[in-house]
């Protein structure tokens, strides 16, 4: 992709902490360093690695601007996150980022009755 639209319009999601079809690495945090160590080279517009306790993001890029909508579980915290990061490129490189997290509504808390991530209430 690099090489037909150029590092500075790309971006890479990686999970690296995962366990799909029993693939896992007992040291994640040591395989990213070395991925982004990698990827770094093709000095991409933005790098998100995701974690297994972060469930269904959505990834919406528009010009300058990535947008990515996750939902935190797992923290240790009583309620799950539901989060917003907004980050802007310039020249190819991480320029503003600004974050919105909040604390998920139940179904009783709810106003429109509908949930704030995903299709159904999962607490």
């Amino acid at each position: 992709m690099v090489s037909v639209w150029g590092g500075d319009r790309v971006a890479v999601h990686i999970g690296l902490s995962g366990a799909f079809n029993g693939m896992s690495d007992s040291h994640p945090g040591t395989l990213f360093d070395d991925v982004a160590e990698q990827l770094n080279r093709f000095r991409l517009a933005y790098l998100h690695m995701i974690e297994p306790r972060v469930k269904g993001n959505v990834l919406i890029a528009e010009g300058d601007y990535v947008i990515v909508h996750g939902r935190f579980s797992g923290t240790g915290r009583p309620v799950a996150w539901i989060a917003a990061d907004i980050v802007r490129i310039e020249n190819g490189r991480l320029a503003e980022h600004w974050d919105v997290l909040q604390d998920e509504a139940t179904q009783a808390e709810s106003k429109s009755g509908l949930p704030m991530f995903g299709d159904r209430f999962t607490s």
